[in-house]
């Protein structure tokens, strides 16, 4: 029994270790893209989160709604699935406020943009239908 519970503390550290280990790839692979000029918008958030005590690191990003606010559906789609990764792989309580704040944000925005994406729709098929 004493050596099972062992082995699952050795187990859970392990996955720990694993865990940042993932984290730290992802984060120099952003860090990388930001650096070569092919950031996707999770690279600059995440910068921004792993970067928030050096000020003049995130100035050069700006503020992180800026970066959800304009991006197409697609590009939001693909920002929410990068921040479930970031979301399980950061573990410390502001880093998770942070991902749970902008998940909340690209949802919001994903809303939006079918809203308006239906809107137009709409006036597409209206201005054919008058049209004939």
């Amino acid at each position: 029994r004493v050596r099972l519970e062992k082995e699952r503390e050795m187990f859970k550290e392990w996955q720990d270790q694993e865990g940042q280990f993932h984290l730290e790839q992802a984060r120099l692979r952003s860090e990388l893209r930001i650096k070569n000029n092919r950031a996707n918008p999770i690279d600059l958030l995440a910068y921004y989160i792993h970067h928030a005590n050096d000020t003049t690191d995130t100035e050069i990003i700006g503020e992180p709604l800026s970066v959800v606010q304009n991006l197409s559906l697609q590009d939001l789609e693909d920002l929410q699935a990068d921040i479930k990764v970031y979301k399980d792989l950061d573990k410390k309580e502001t880093e998770q406020n942070f991902w749970e704040d902008l998940e909340v944000v690209s949802e919001d925005q994903i809303k939006q943009n079918k809203k308006k994406i239906k809107v137009e729709k709409n006036r597409s098929s209206i201005n054919t239908a008058v049209g004939v």
